[in-house]
């Protein structure tokens, strides 16, 4: 092989390293995003509490959360994550039944949609007289689900409007 030749894949090979070499070093960090919207029959439930809760990381200090928008949209971005981190979604809003909190595993670097439907909390019943003496009666649930009627669209929240955390490294 000629000296030029060799020359040549010298410099190639050179430039493909220093690019490498570059974008590892300059990279953005990975982004994991929660998001959808919080309904109730066919209407978006606003201002209902989400919480999201981070296992295996360690630089997850508590709940992290946000809360939604008058279209019922939430969105909650991370970066900093790494490993197998798990997340437990919550949902919480005043006279709607507290759905069961939803598991998500190994989420880093990915978008995670997910809708939560609701079913209100009936008025509580009248107190129950017993021997003279009032006694509360327990709040009741509807008995035909909301959650089976259709969903309202989706409008996602805008990027900036986004709850955004970044969790240290440990």
């Amino acid at each position: 092989m000629n000296k030029q030749l060799l020359g040549w894949m010298a410099g190639i090979v050179a430039a493909v390293l220093s690019s490498l070499i570059t974008y590892y070093l300059t990279r953005p960090p990975s982004i994991t995003t929660f998001e959808g919207m919080v309904y109730s029959g066919s209407a978006a439930v606003p201002n209902a509490f989400v919480e999201l809760d981070l296992t295996g990381t360690p630089g997850a200090n508590g709940p992290l959360h946000d809360q939604t928008d008058p279209q019922g949209a939430y969105k909650i971005q991370l970066t900093g994550l790494s490993g197998e981190v798990n997340a437990t979604l919550r949902v919480t809003v005043k006279g709607y039944q507290t759905p069961v909190p939803k598991l998500f595993a190994k989420v880093v670097g990915q978008d995670v949609r997910f809708d939560v439907g609701l079913d209100p909390l009936k008025a509580p019943l009248p107190p129950v007289i017993v021997g003279g003496a009032a006694m509360p009666a327990a709040p009741a649930v509807t008995t035909r689900p909301l959650t089976s009627l259709p969903q309202p669209m989706y409008i996602p929240k805008l990027a900036e409007q986004a709850a955004r955390f970044k969790i240290p490294s440990a």
